[in-house]
């Protein structure tokens, strides 16, 4: 390439590693283009720490590289790229991100050519359900993505509160003997299928057992008849056990919330 650098009319700096600023095909402005969507490709792919979350998010774009392209376009809009960030910020901006783009998907106008206002009304109401419904599916996906990790000290400012269920958490540590480090998360088994995960919920006798442990946690008798796919999991995330393949914690669904009425403190 070197020995062709004039007729591929090649520019780069002098210096080594030598790096391309443009060429007769590529301008400088589409190289730094390039640049910006291979950070993003290293940050959120080739991390493996948003597995889940960034799957999802590609069915809101053509092609794998327009959805890098986009992330590059919100940091470099933001000032994103100047900025030092922890790794809660990243989710930040992550979760940031997806959700603009998920409003832009679902604001489009489509072709349909309504006839009355009443039609028209139906239909920008099914969009804001689906809307809300992805941005809630893609949120969970993303706190799946973040506790598979670590067990955060700091609760993301997108994930719900889990302080209502606290009594709950310490009776299913006790009954399911997870460590002290292991962290519960209340997901949907349609996201803990799409991560992956088999949800099989033996009773194991759970109700005798909490209610012996501690009367204050009450055992609803009556089962979730709503789809199973929107039936919510309590699961464990437990530290102790990583897979030796890319580190992320054990995962186990417990319990449906269902089963379980917290008395709220």
């Amino acid at each position: 390439m070197y020995q062709n650098a004039k007729e591929y009319g090649i520019v780069y700096t002098d210096t080594a590693p030598y790096e391309v600023l443009y060429t007769k095909w590529i301008s400088y402005a589409d190289v730094l283009t390039l640049k910006a969507v291979e950070e993003m490709v290293e940050l959120y792919y080739n991390s493996r720490q948003y597995v889940q979350s960034l799957t999802y998010l590609r069915e809101f774009f053509d092609t794998p590289y327009a959805m890098f392209a986009y992330l590059a376009d919100y940091y470099e809009k933001n000032g994103l790229f100047a900025v030092k960030h922890s790794r809660m910020t990243r989710y930040q901006h992550f979760y940031d991100a997806a959700k603009l783009r998920i409003m832009q998907v679902q604001k489009a106008p489509d072709s349909a050519d309504f006839s009355d206002t009443q039609a028209e009304s139906g239909c920008e109401k099914t969009k804001d359900m689906q809307m809300e419904a992805q941005l809630e599916f893609f949120t969970e996906l993303l706190i799946f993505d973040l506790y598979e990790r670590e067990n955060l000290k700091t609760r993301p400012p997108f994930a719900p509160d889990l302080q209502p269920y606290k009594n709950v958490i310490r009776e299913m540590a006790v009954v399911y003997a997870m460590p002290k480090t292991a962290h519960f998360e209340l997901l949907s088994e349609m996201t803990l299928q799409k991560a992956g995960i088999s949800v099989d919920l033996p009773e194991r006798n759970l109700k005798k057992q909490m209610a012996q442990s501690n009367p204050k946690v009450q055992i609803s008798e009556t089962q979730n008849q709503n789809s199973f796919r929107n039936r919510r999991i309590w699961t464990a995330f437990d530290y102790e056990k990583r897979s030796r393949l890319d580190y992320g914690a054990a995962v186990y669904p417990l319990v449906s919330e269902d089963t379980l009425e917290d008395k709220k403190q």
